[in-house]
């Protein structure tokens, strides 16, 4: 098995770094062209792997630049069987006892870190315990409050004395009068009770404001003269039909289309059409139209759903006539 001192990291990059000069490369350029950072690629010609996850992403990338420059390593890369994890092994078995030491000190800081921890935890689930206690005393005090005080009557209290028989207090200030209406005398009655004596003054009636103003509504309603009909309004007529829409062809894609629009007057028109763009197309100056991609058109006629893949006879194009839009 060959070891990882003894790989020819230096010959490479030395081989690697003359064909690109040689060839007019620059770092970054060539870098971003392999999809490689520029520390790795001046890692790769500088011999040095550290700037790789491992060795086996290392040998890749100095395969993939030998191609990129069309040139052959000697030795070459696939001929070294060394892999990942044999490296490992020898660069774990490389390190010093003070590397084994500060990784057990490393260990054991993370392990008191975690006792820490650990004692700190039961003083946060003591206090949480107390919170949540003092939020049911709480709840609990908020409850008996709302308890009480709907027991005492509120907010209803107020409306108690109405449902009582007790009606409110009239506004102080104002008092109702009665008004004296003296009865006016029978103008209607026969000529012959005229002769008579007159009979005594009628005696004022005491009534109330209210009926006042049912008497005082009443009166203009007998003394008013019958109202003549009001003649029917003319019936307007019904409102005329929208005109019916117009025969134009209206095509949306889903997809990049390639239409061809012949024209009665001789124009032509070709164009690629994408998700973005609507033909719309008068149907009496078209002679001939052919959809390249049939499957992504969903066209319409005079507000209709059109199907232009009937047109297409099996295949992904259309090929549409005047007298197929008659």
């Amino acid at each position: 098995m060959q070891s990882d001192d003894q790989l020819p990291l230096a010959t490479w990059g030395q081989a690697l770094a003359a064909a690109r000069t040689e060839q007019g490369l620059g770092v970054v350029e060539t870098a971003r062209e392999l999809m490689l950072s520029p520390s790795q690629l001046r890692g790769i010609e500088g011999g040095d792997m550290q700037s790789f996850h491992g060795p086996g992403y290392y040998f890749r990338a100095v395969q993939k630049y030998a191609n990129r420059l069309n040139i052959v390593l000697d030795p070459a890369v696939e001929s070294l069987p060394l892999t990942d994890s044999q490296i490992g092994m020898q660069r774990l078995n490389k390190n010093s006892p003070e590397s084994h030491a500060s990784a057990t000190a490393t260990l054991s800081r993370r392990q008191s870190t975690l006792d820490n921890g650990l004692r700190v935890a039961p003083f946060r689930s003591r206090s949480s315990r107390i919170g949540m206690v003092l939020g049911v005393i709480l709840v609990f005090a908020v409850a008996l409050g709302i308890y009480l005080s709907v027991e005492e009557g509120w907010p209803n209290k107020q409306n108690t004395q109405v449902t009582n028989g007790m009606a409110p207090p009239s506004p102080p200030g104002k008092s109702v009068e009665a008004i004296a209406i003296p009865v006016k005398p029978d103008l209607g009655a026969p000529a012959s009770v005229s002769r008579q004596s007159p009979s005594p003054a009628a005696e004022p009636l005491l009534v109330s404001p209210s009926a006042t103003e049912a008497v005082s509504a009443v009166e203009p309603l007998t003394a008013a003269p019958s109202a003549s009909p009001e003649p029917a309004p003319a019936l307007k007529p019904p409102p005329a039909p929208p005109p019916p829409p117009a025969d134009i062809f209206e095509a949306r894609f889903t997809a990049d289309c390639w239409v061809e629009v012949r024209y009665k007057d001789g124009r032509v028109e070709q164009k690629v059409y994408t998700e973005r763009d609507i033909l719309t197309v008068p149907v009496d100056e078209i002679r001939s139209m052919v959809l390249g991609n049939a499957a992504a058109v969903w066209a319409q006629r005079r507000g209709q759903s059109f199907d232009v893949m009937t047109f297409a006879g099996g295949r992904n194009v259309s090929r549409i006539s005047e007298g197929d839009l008659r």
